[in-house]
């Protein structure tokens, strides 16, 4: 285990082609863009053969990710998310050798629509929580909901669920 907290692991992938490729893991629970970024220096400078290096698989945390999506590039290296969500990540200018597996929370706009168009409401309120990554899926929600004849007569966002929720939904006079 590192000094933060990191246990890195060690196993082997064996493909098709008879070709064993080496995967090692570090696991950064604090989801701390500092964190993550000494993790992958370390791993790049101290404890991998450069050369064979084709790829890092992670992070969850949309911040971690930003910040390692705009340095790997620098290694030739793909960077592929299995839960990074943020619409942030769709700019391809910035994060051009990033990839997620996970769908961009704007993404799911199209389906939001159709679920609000399904039981005939043309009016909404919009809670949402106050994050750069929710607010961008906010902006495009208001787009497009706009563009397909849904107001959204009140919207409003929160940083802690359990103590402003319960008095944001009265803000909003939702029933």
């Amino acid at each position: 285990m590192t000094s933060l907290g990191i246990e890195p692991t060690t196993f082997s992938l064996k493909s098709d082609a008879l070709t064993t490729m080496p995967i090692n893991q570090h696991f950064n629970k604090k989801c701390d863009p500092g964190v993550g970024m000494d993790a992958f220096y370390d791993f790049i400078y101290r404890k991998s053969n450069e050369s064979s290096l084709l790829m890092v698989m992670g992070s969850a945390c949309t911040e971690v990710t930003k910040t390692i999506a705009e340095i790997v590039p620098f290694w030739n290296l793909l960077l592929i998310s299995y839960a990074a969500t943020s619409p942030a990540l769709s700019e391809r200018e910035k994060y051009r050798t990033f990839f997620r597996l996970a769908l961009s929370d704007s993404a799911l706009n199209p389906a939001r629509r159709m679920l609000i168009k399904h039981f005939l409401w043309d009016k909404v309120a919009v809670l949402y929580e106050d994050l750069e990554s929710m607010s961008l899926a906010f902006n495009g929600i208001n787009k497009d909901f706009t563009s397909h004849g849904i107001s959204i007569k009140s919207s409003t966002s929160f940083k802690d669920a359990l103590m402003e929720v319960p008095g944001k939904l009265k803000e909003l006079k939702v029933r």
